[in-house]
């Protein structure tokens, strides 16, 4: 039996089984990931977001929607969060954590509807909130777009095949204009571990995007942005295949956690 198809039947009915226990950590889908042999890391990739959608599949609307709420609470109790100057926050597909009542928090303190980007440049308390645009499918083909009109904005957006909401691109705000403001990033996923490792789509447009946001910020004489990845408890699994490509991230938050990256407190849980 090929490798990825073995791997893949022996993740499944593991993840399948905690679908009905959304907020347990997954356990044994890394352990064979490891232990595979064979298995090459494109394998263990792909048997991975195969699982994890099929999870996805076993949750209501409704199951999503208590989830999602519970894990955004968290984000905008983050300290790094609430002082950025600007936030870059993903509009989510039915099946993830859903960034609603994310962005409602986001643009209900220090956010202007109707500002510029000329105002917020000049004025360090407003706060800036983009979103991501996919022109093509080259992994440099996504950009960030600035939000100037709040939720109503956002509603007008025309959906794309995905169902998610997606602006224009926006010509008077290119990264060197956008990444000053980049404090932090909100980042989906399809996995992720509790040392902030990340599994996405396999397209490279955010690792791409990440690359060229922090090398502008270095430009620009400032630190790297602060990546967070925003995940459901069926997301977080043992331990997710890295390549040189991948990106870790800063924290990770869950309905009941917030993992930590930092050196001293790396795969750490706070539950509060």
């Amino acid at each position: 039996m090929r490798s990825g198809l073995r791997l893949a039947l022996a993740l499944q009915p593991v993840i399948l089984r905690e679908a009905a226990r959304p907020r347990t950590l997954i356990s044994g889908m890394a352990a064979f990931a490891q232990d595979g042999g064979d298995a090459d890391l494109v394998a263990q990739k792909k048997a991975m977001r195969s699982a994890i959608k099929e999870a996805f599949a076993g949750l209501s609307a409704e199951d999503i929607a208590e989830q999602s709420a519970r894990a955004v609470s968290r984000v905008l109790a983050i300290e790094e969060v609430q002082s950025a100057r600007g936030v870059c926050a993903y509009l989510s597909m039915p099946k993830e954590l859903q960034t609603g009542q994310l962005l409602e928090g986001l643009f209900g303190s220090r956010y202007t509807e109707g500002a510029t980007m000329d105002d917020v440049e000049a004025d360090a308390d407003l706060r800036l909130v983009c979103v991501p645009k996919v022109t093509g499918r080259d992994r440099h083909d996504m950009c960030m777009v600035p939000v100037l009109g709040g939720t109503a904005e956002i509603d007008g957006f025309p959906k794309n095949k995905w169902k998610i909401p997606e602006p224009a691109v926006n010509p008077d705000a290119p990264l060197e204009r956008l990444a000053p403001l980049l404090d932090v990033v909100l980042i989906p996923g399809v996995a992720f571990d509790a040392s902030c490792n990340r599994l996405g789509h396999g397209k490279g447009y955010y690792d791409t995007f990440l690359e060229g946001l922090t090398a502008a910020r270095e430009a620009a004489g400032l630190p790297p942005p602060t990546l967070i990845g925003l995940g459901l408890g069926i997301q977080v699994l043992d331990a997710v295949p890295m390549d040189a490509h991948d990106r870790q991230l800063d924290r990770v938050v869950t309905p009941d956690a917030v993992y930590l990256r930092d050196s001293e407190h790396a795969g750490g849980r706070d539950t509060l």
